[in-house]
């Protein structure tokens, strides 16, 4: 069941990548959602390519997609599909966008697939079986393993994200602004679930999620951990994929961003 799973996932996110690399630098219609985001009409094209994977190998499952919504079935097993993430880079021709795939068991992330089409790298994860970089097939083929870096802090590249909105704009840019006094950079780059991959990989060396939702970083997450990261929230406790704001990193990393994040706040409430 277990390869099953991720099978079905790796097969979902190419179905998914293959509309997204079809119709990048295409004109497309868009549509304003109602928290200041964009959706098109790729978004819904790739979400019914992924969804019809799914449905056809485990129609008994619960799944939440982005655009689509919750589709109840009575079970344990939860998919959350993103069908793209990263929909503002993909209308403005910017190549940093992905498909990201997860399964769940009981409110526990077990299998995570991004998929980023244009380059063609498929990063993926089952529950305690490591991460990996590309596999060649949708069927279960193991590629090259991938591990979270170690850097200096002074050194580390950290990728964030913030909300829509004006306010949780403000607050993001702040947070980013603290912690960039002591790493070298911090990026916003238009995709939380790629940033997480490239986290995965070492080519970040950190994840700043604040505002987020689940179905952009359950994969994520999962293989990062799997990569040799830990999630906290912004207190420092452990963080899961549902919470709204965290930090994913190595150990080290993650303990100094939560200290930079904490005076951020606290600074930020003193104004």
């Amino acid at each position: 069941m277990k390869n099953d799973i991720l099978a079905t996932a790796i097969k979902a996110a190419k179905s998914a990548g293959i509309v997204l690399k079809k119709r990048f630098r295409a004109d497309v219609l868009v549509e304003d959602k109602a928290d200041g985001s964009f959706v098109s009409v790729v978004d819904r094209e790739a979400e019914r390519a992924a969804l019809s994977v799914i449905q056809e190998n485990f129609l008994e499952h619960s799944i939440f997609s982005e655009e689509a919504g919750f589709f109840y079935r009575n079970s344990e097993y939860m998919w959350y599909v993103d069908p793209l993430d990263g929909t503002t880079n993909f209308l403005h021709h910017v190549p940093f966008f992905c498909v990201s795939v997860a399964c769940t068991l009981r409110e526990e992330v077990i299998a995570g697939v991004i998929y980023d089409a244009i380059h063609d790298e498929l990063f993926y994860a089952s529950k305690g079986e490591g991460a990996f970089l590309n596999g060649g097939s949708t069927r279960f083929t193991t590629g090259k393993k991938i591990s979270v870096s170690n850097p200096k802090m002074e050194k580390a590249v950290i990728s964030a994200t913030r909300p829509s909105d004006r306010m949780g704009k403000e607050l993001g840019f702040k947070i980013a602004s603290a912690v960039e006094q002591h790493v070298h950079g911090v990026k916003f780059m238009g995709s939380a679930a790629l940033d997480l991959a490239y986290t995965a990989y070492g080519r970040f060396d950190g994840f700043i999620g604040f505002g987020i939702k689940p179905h952009d970083v359950a994969a994520g997450i999962l293989i990062c951990e799997e990569a040799g990261a830990i999630t906290l929230d912004f207190s420092g406790k452990p963080g899961k994929f549902k919470d709204a704001n965290m930090i994913v990193a190595n150990r080290e990393v993650a303990k100094q961003l939560v200290k930079y994040i904490k005076k951020a706040y606290k600074n930020n409430n003193k104004n």
